[in-house]
């Protein structure tokens, strides 16, 4: 039952609400680009929380000692270098033992529309998307002194794909 959350681009805040719903204990702080949606999300958390205007990797102002950091289609949006300084900084905000979730695209052969609809808004915002291997990905968790725990797709056929990973106890290898 984690007790604090860091929410990694948060948007309007609707997965972090979801895990103080099932985690009444907790505390969220979320960060995201985009004023309008911390506005929102903060006002969604009320006072089991808080959303910062703020983007990967310039993470250090966070509140450490997190049981969970949630990176939730985020990563695409990151070249090598900040995905590497994320996940460090990440991992320095955990508590040993606190896990980091990660949904990530992975493309697959066929061009979904969803994935057309996101580069489309990414074009929009002058961005590119850095999409990743599986194995890509659990190299960079594993860079990042992380042990990853779980790899599953979202759905079947789809692109999404979740990563699971945990900071190792004290002294102890990933």
């Amino acid at each position: 039952a984690p007790r604090r959350i860091l929410d990694i681009g948060c948007g309007y805040g609707v997965p972090a609400l979801w895990l103080l719903e099932l985690f009444p204990a907790a505390m969220v702080c979320g960060v995201d680009p985009d004023s309008e949606r911390v506005r929102i999300a903060g006002q969604a958390l009320g006072p089991r929380g808080e959303a910062r205007v703020g983007r990967a990797p310039e993470l250090e102002g966070l509140p450490g000692g997190a049981d969970l950091a949630l990176i939730l289609d985020v990563i695409h949006m990151l070249g090598d270098a900040d995905l590497a300084r994320t996940l460090a900084i990440l991992r320095e905000k955990l508590l040993p033992g606190g896990r980091i979730v990660i949904r990530a695209t992975i493309p697959g052969e066929r061009r979904p529309w969803l994935r057309l609809w996101e580069e489309l808004r990414l074009s929009r915002l002058g961005l590119r998307p850095r999409y990743r291997s599986r194995e890509t990905l659990a190299g960079c968790i594993a860079a990042a002194g992380l042990a990853l725990r779980t790899v599953e797709a979202a759905a079947p056929g789809g692109e999404e794909v979740w990563f699971v990973a945990e900071r190792p106890p004290e002294g102890g290898a990933p």
